[in-house]
């Protein structure tokens, strides 16, 4: 018997198959619009102008609408770019948008990374303007807040890596703090790290041992939808 003769002699078949086809289409275009809107964001944002959304052998995408979260990892030079793109809704909805971008492997120490958050203001002209809000969102760690008390003073701090002589800023020596931010949950995970220049295998002794002495290595941020931002939660 054909299709249509069956649906036409049953026709609460027919009703519920219509049903079906309409709901699927929905979710099918609510999903499209989400993903069509998150990678159009992802664009937008000035941190990230070239970075390709184009999978391939040396590039991984990963797109999760739901949870509106974009990871790229980038190894074409051998060392692994990874650019993190998440939004975080506050207090009466208003969006903040993290960016963070790491190079290297996490259990090397030329490892960097930066974090920054932005808002999204549209002016007359209906054109989008990012702005760096990150101060306003993040709270500004120290080393203090790692040793549970006055911790050693590093008075340079150059891309986010934090010496205590200018030699060892100008080499890349340190001790820094980097955010890591999950694909789901409403927390950011600071961890205390020592740092060395590039081309280097191995830490300075003094870093290692500030990082050794230090009371805590995790830090969780959890972030606040009345107050939008984050603030100090758990120390590990």
């Amino acid at each position: 018997m054909r299709l249509s003769i069956f649906l036409s002699r049953n026709s609460k078949v027919a009703r519920f198959a219509l049903l079906v086809v309409v709901i699927a289409s929905t979710f099918s275009i609510h999903a499209a619009y989400a993903e069509s809107w998150l990678r159009e964001t992802f664009r937008n944002c000035p941190e990230n102008k070239n970075v390709s959304l184009i999978p391939s052998n040396t590039n991984v995408v990963t797109i999760d609408e739901e949870n509106g979260v974009i990871r790229v990892v980038n190894n074409a030079t051998g060392k692994p770019i990874v650019t993190v793109f998440r939004i975080y809704t506050g207090k009466g909805g208003v969006e903040f948008y993290a960016h963070q971008r790491t190079i290297g492997n996490g259990n090397e120490c030329t490892f960097r990374g930066r974090t920054h958050f932005y808002s999204i203001a549209t002016d007359t002209s209906n054109v989008s303007k990012w702005t760096d809000i990150t101060f306003q969102v993040l709270p500004k760690l120290k080393l203090s807040d790692f040793y549970g008390k006055r911790g050693p003073k590093l008075q340079f701090d150059v891309e986010c890596v934090m010496s205590s002589t200018q030699e060892h800023s100008t080499a890349g020596d340190g001790v820094a703090i980097h955010y890591g931010i999950p694909n789901f949950g409403n927390r950011i995970f600071a961890r205390l790290l020592p740092q060395c220049g590039e081309g280097k295998k191995e830490n300075l002794p003094e870093y290692e041992n500030i990082f050794e002495k230090a009371e805590f290595s995790l830090i969780e941020l959890l972030w606040s939808t009345e107050e939008n931002k984050f603030e100090i939660d758990v120390k590990k």
